[in-house]
C-alpha cells in the first residue's frame, strides 16, 4: 500500500507543478480551473499521509494560492454563464455585467499573476521531498475515507432542503472524498471507476449550481439604470429556473453517494444494515464487536450476499454460533486476493476456527471441484453449513444468470454441495433440501432439462 501512495503523492506533485507553469504562461477558466484541481489533489494525499504518519504536514502557500484564485475563477465563470442567458432583449443589462466582470477580472489576474510568479517553488519542492510515506495501515485508511463520507453526509439534509451555504460546504466535503478516494483506488475492490464517475458528475453538478448562486449575488448588487431592472430580473429568473433543473438533478444523483458510503461507514449505516433480527445475536458488547469488525471486511466485497448468508445461518436455521457467524460475513474475503484480508488477518483477528472456515469456502484458483469439496469435508460439519447457506443465498437470486449459466449452477448444486448435507443433523439437513427443493420447483423447464433433482431418500441412506 505504501508504493501505491507513495507513487499517487509523486504524480500529485508533478502535476502541481505543471499546472502551476501552464497558469504562468496564459492565465484563462481552464488553467485556473485545472491548477485549482492539481492543488486540492495535492492536498488530498498531503492530508492523507499526515493521518496515516500523525505528522502534520500543511503548505501555507497552497492555501493561500487556492484563496487568490478563487474569485477570478468566479468571475470567469460568470463570463460563460452570461453567454448562455443572453438574449436581444436584455442585450444592455448583459454588456454591463460583462463591463464589470472584465474590469474585475483585469484587477485581480495582475494580483494573481504577481502571487504565482512570485510562489516560492524551489521552497515548496524542498518541503515536499522531505515527506516520508507511512507503511501500510489498510484499517486506518479505511477509517480516513469514513470519516471523509461522515463529513460530506453531515450536511446531507440542510443541502436537500435547498440551503445554499450546505449545499457548498457539501460540495466541498465530496471534493475532499473524491480526491482521496481517487488515490486508495488500487486498496479496495468496492472504489472503482463508476463510483468516482458518479462523484464527479455530482461534483460538477454542485459547482454548477454555485455558479449559479454566484452570479445571481453579483446581479443583485449592481447598480444600473432603473430602465434596465425589468432585465436583469428577467435574467434571474433564468438562472433560477436552470439552478431548479440541477436542484432536481442533484436530490437524484445524491443518493448513488450515500449508497456507496453504505459499503464502509458502520458508525452512518450500522442500524440499517443490522436489522433487528441480527442485532438479537448480539450477546455482549465484545461479540457485537467482533461482528461490526467482520462486517467492515464483508462491506469490501459486496454486503448483501454475506449478510444474507449469516442471517440464513443465525435466523432460519436458528443458529448461535458466533465463530460460524462471523466465517459467513467473512467468506469471499480471501477470493480478492489479499486485497480484503489474507488468511494471517482473518486468524489474528477473529481466530482460526473462524480462518478455517473461511478457507474452507474459498476456491483457490489451484483447486479443482474435488478436492474443493475435500477441503470443505475436512473441516468438518460447520463448513458444510457454511457452503450451504452461502450458496442457498446465491441461488435464491439466480435470476440475473443467463439459462445456461442457470442449469450449470444446478447441475454443481445438485451433484456436488447438496449431498455434503448428509453429515449434518437432520432437522439442519431437511431444511436445506427443501429450500433448495422449493427453488428447483420454482425453475423453468429450459434450467431442468437434463436435470433431476434427487429424492431425499437417497440422502438417508
Amino acid at each position: 500500500m505504501s508504493y501505491i501512495i507513495k507513487q499517487m503523492f509523486e504524480d500529485r506533485v508533478d502535476l502541481f507543478f505543471k499546472r502551476l507553469e501552464e497558469t504562468k504562461k496564459e492565465i484563462t477558466a481552464d488553467s485556473l480551473h485545472n491548477l485549482r484541481v492539481a492543488t486540492r489533489r495535492l492536498n488530498a494525499v498531503l492530508t492523507l499521509v499526515s493521518s496515516l504518519s500523525n505528522k502534520k504536514i500543511k503548505i501555507k502557500d497552497l492555501k493561500i494560492l487556492m484563496r487568490s484564485t478563487s474569485d477570478l475563477r468566479d468571475f470567469h465563470v460568470q463570463l460563460q454563464l452570461l453567454n448562455k442567458i443572453r438574449d436581444d432583449e436584455s442585450y444592455d443589462f448583459i454588456k454591463i455585467c460583462e463591463e464589470i466582470i472584465n474590469r474585475e477580472i483585469g484587477r485581480r489576474e495582475v494580483i494573481v499573476f504577481q502571487e504565482i510568479r512570485d510562489f516560492p517553488i524551489s521552497k515548496i519542492k524542498k518541503k515536499l521531498k522531505d515527506v516520508t510515506v507511512p507503511k501500510d495501515n489498510k484499517d486506518m485508511v479505511l477509517n480516513i475515507l469514513a470519516e471523509l463520507f461522515e463529513d460530506f453526509y453531515s450536511y446531507k439534509d440542510d443541502a436537500i432542503n435547498g440551503d445554499d451555504f450546505f449545499l457548498h460546504k457539501m460540495r466541498i466535503a465530496l471534493k475532499r472524498l473524491r480526491y482521496t478516494a481517487e488515490i486508495i483506488d488500487p486498496l479496495f475492490p468496492f472504489i472503482n471507476k463508476d463510483i468516482l464517475g458518479k462523484m464527479q458528475q455530482l461534483q460538477q453538478l454542485m459547482g454548477d449550481i454555485h455558479d449559479i448562486n454566484v452570479l445571481k449575488n453579483f446581479m443583485e448588487q449592481i447598480n444600473i439604470p432603473s430602465e434596465l431592472d425589468k432585465y436583469r430580473e428577467k435574467c434571474i429568473d433564468k438562472l433560477l429556473s436552470r439552478k431548479d433543473e440541477l436542484f432536481n438533478i442533484f436530490f437524484e444523483s445524491v443518493g448513488d453517494i450515500i449508497e456507496f458510503g453504505k459499503l464502509f461507514s458502520v458508525k452512518l449505516f450500522e442500524k440499517e444494515i443490522f436489522n433487528e433480527k441480527f442485532y438479537k445475536l448480539v450477546d455482549n458488547l465484545d461479540n457485537k464487536n467482533k461482528i461490526v469488525e467482520s462486517l467492515r471486511y464483508a462491506e469490501c466485497v459486496h454486503i448483501a450476499h454475506p449478510l444474507r448468508t449469516s442471517l440464513i445461518i443465525s435466523n432460519e436455521l436458528a443458529i448461535k454460533n458466533e465463530d460460524l457467524i462471523i466465517a459467513a460475513l467473512l467468506h469471499d474475503t480471501l477470493e480478492q486476493k489479499g486485497t480484503i484480508a489474507t488468511m494471517d488477518e482473518i486468524m489474528d483477528k477473529f481466530g482460526k476456527q473462524v480462518a478455517d472456515l473461511v478457507w474452507s469456502v474459498t476456491r483457490e484458483t489451484t483447486d479443482d471441484r474435488e478436492s474443493y469439496i475435500e477441503k470443505i469435508k475436512m473441516i468438518g460439519k460447520d463448513a458444510i453449513i457454511l457452503k450451504l447457506s452461502d450458496r442457498l443465498d446465491s441461488t435464491r437470486y439466480i435470476d440475473s444468470k443467463s439459462n445456461g449459466d442457470r442449469r450449470k449452477y444446478w447441475k454443481i448444486t445438485i451433484e456436488d454441495f447438496l449431498p455434503l448435507g448428509k453429515t449434518l443433523d437432520k432437522d439442519i439437513f431437511y431444511f436445506f433440501y427443501n429450500e433448495y427443493k422449493k427453488l428447483w420447483d420454482n425453475s423453468s423447464k429450459d434450467i431442468k432439462e437434463g436435470l433431476v433433482f434427487p429424492n431425499i431418500e437417497l440422502f438417508c441412506t
